[in-house]
């Protein structure tokens, strides 16, 4: 049963600072305050149009926003932000505890790094260890997780994406996770993974 609804909102957070810096909490009264296109503020805001357009030159709503806020590009955009441009910022999913708790916990991991020598061996480490779990799963479950969290490399995949690998539906795909996600419970199993995951896997 998947209890959660995750929802994640990508913005750009250089920009929000910056007004938020000029005395605005809120983009529609800062717009109408500073008479800078409501539609355009959010697009930049939302990462939906980039700022720079297809003819090398900063767009119309990208020029306003440096001139009111008084800032240069690069406090307001990466180099990677200049020419990005998403087809949607937001993305839904439904998730088991026990994903959640995973997916969380992978995503701490990534946001601290592993920049010294003593990190990257732990990192290593376990990498090794969840591997070896995975691997002592059918074939067919360890490729699902390694495909559903990322694992190894791999992008995360929906239950629909990875049900058109395998041929059969994102339903199938889902029940087969959860049955995975179980015995990955199991104590023979979870407790080498406790040491590097500070979650309850255990489901105690």
């Amino acid at each position: 049963m998947d209890e959660y609804n995750v929802k994640v909102t990508v913005r750009n957070n250089l920009i929000l600072q910056a007004i938020k810096d000029f005395g605005y909490t809120n983009l529609n009264n800062f717009a109408k305050a500073t008479g800078i296109g409501v539609t355009g503020l959010y697009s930049l805001v939302n990462l939906m149009e980039p700022p720079i357009g297809v003819k090398g030159e900063f767009i119309k709503a990208a020029q306003d926003l440096m001139e009111v806020l008084g800032a240069c590009p690069s406090e307001l955009w990466t180099d990677e932000q200049l020419t990005l441009r998403l087809d949607s910022n937001r993305s839904e999913r439904v998730m088991s505890k026990e994903a959640l708790q995973i997916t969380l916990n992978s995503s701490a991991r990534s946001l601290i790094g592993f920049d010294y020598p003593e990190q990257k061996l732990v990192e290593e480490d376990m990498s090794r260890v969840m591997n070896d779990k995975l691997d002592s799963l059918t074939p067919r479950e360890a490729k699902i997780l390694r495909l559903r969290f990322g694992l190894d490399g791999c992008k995360e995949h929906t239950c629909e994406e990875i049900g058109e690998l395998f041929g059969c539906t994102g339903g199938r795909i889902n029940q087969i996770e959860i049955k995975a996600l179980h015995k990955m419970r199991h104590p023979s199993r979870s407790y080498d993974l406790k040491q590097f995951i500070d979650v309850d896997i255990t489901g105690k």
